[in-house]
């Protein structure tokens, strides 16, 4: 069976085996890469689109053609639909401003709505167990990172789409935290790796791998796909749905006896002990799957 990693990582079997989790690595085999999005798809997407905040945020630049934090009032504006004043629709002059003013553009889940990255992220779900989504950054020229050294709580795949890149990486750590947060310590010397993505480049940045970007002398754009695995908390909260979805476990109805709550307590932590015992591996790793996708909207 084929998915969408295939023709990105070379050989898929050889990456899972010793890539993956392992350590960061760029490969050069995705020629199908710049073919999938361009810069003006994006343009026209808020031009013409009905993309509201935060579907695209920007980061970075300076206040001179808009306003300083970059917040949702930067960047929207106001639409009369039906005769009601809606707020929160994407304005493309106040995005672009912002862009010209050197912020690099964020395309939230650019999956939503680009049939190619969402038909791209459904391949990966069909090889990774957990959520898959897609985001694109469009970046102009610059020689000073717009987002400081920091780690995604998630495996990351960066597919160059157009101009050059510069990455600054860590080796990833086993101590690393499970979300995503800056690194005011920065990335030091002995952990640095630095790579260089031109179009039809991937690289592949595993979980716990801090690091930052530069566009350098030219405009770049490439797409993100980061695959969250199950944590332990996901595969808590469903054994706790799959238990409770028994119709032994449900809530007693108004008017029906309530049990002594010192037996319901000991019914309940016997019965739960024997399912966790009996629910298979697979059923398991489903309802664990189940949960991280409803809790990232995938």
């Amino acid at each position: 069976m084929r998915t969408g990693i295939d023709g990105l990582v070379g050989d898929t079997g050889l990456f899972l085996e010793t890539v993956w989790s392992v350590r960061p690595e760029v490969f050069q085999n995705g020629a199908r890469i710049p073919t999938l999005l361009d810069e003006g798809t994006l343009w026209d997407a808020l031009e013409y689109g009905s993309l509201t905040y935060p579907y695209v945020t920007a980061f970075g630049g300076t206040a001179d053609h808009g306003a300083a934090d970059r917040g949702p009032a930067s960047l929207t504006r106001s639409r009369w639909v039906g005769g009601a004043e809606v707020p929160g629709f994407l304005d493309p002059r106040r995005v672009r401003d912002a862009f010209d003013a050197g912020a690099t553009l964020k395309f939230n889940r650019v999956d939503h709505w680009h049939p190619a990255t969402r038909e791209l992220a459904r391949g990966f779900r069909d090889l990774f167990h957990g959520s898959v989504i897609a985001h694109a950054f469009l970046s102009p020229a610059g020689d000073e990172p717009v987002i400081k050294a920091h780690l995604d709580g998630a495996h990351v795949f960066v597919l160059q789409v157009s101009g050059d890149k510069d990455w600054v990486v860590a080796r990833p750590t086993r101590d690393a935290e499970s979300g995503s947060v800056f690194c005011p310590e920065g990335i030091t010397d002995e952990d640095r790796l630095e790579f260089t993505l031109s179009p039809g480049d991937v690289l592949y940045l595993p979980h716990g791998s801090a690091h930052y970007a530069l566009a350098r002398s030219g405009g770049s754009l490439h797409i993100a796909i980061e695959v969250e695995e199950p944590t332990p908390e996901d595969f808590v909260d469903g054994f706790v749905a799959g238990f409770l979805s028994g119709e032994e476990n449900r809530r007693p109805c108004p008017g029906e006896p309530r049990p002594v709550p010192i037996e319901e307590c000991r019914r309940v932590r016997r019965d739960f002990l024997s399912y966790l015992a009996a629910v298979p591996v697979g059923e398991a790793i489903g309802l664990a799957e189940h949960n991280i996708r409803r809790r990232t909207a995938d």
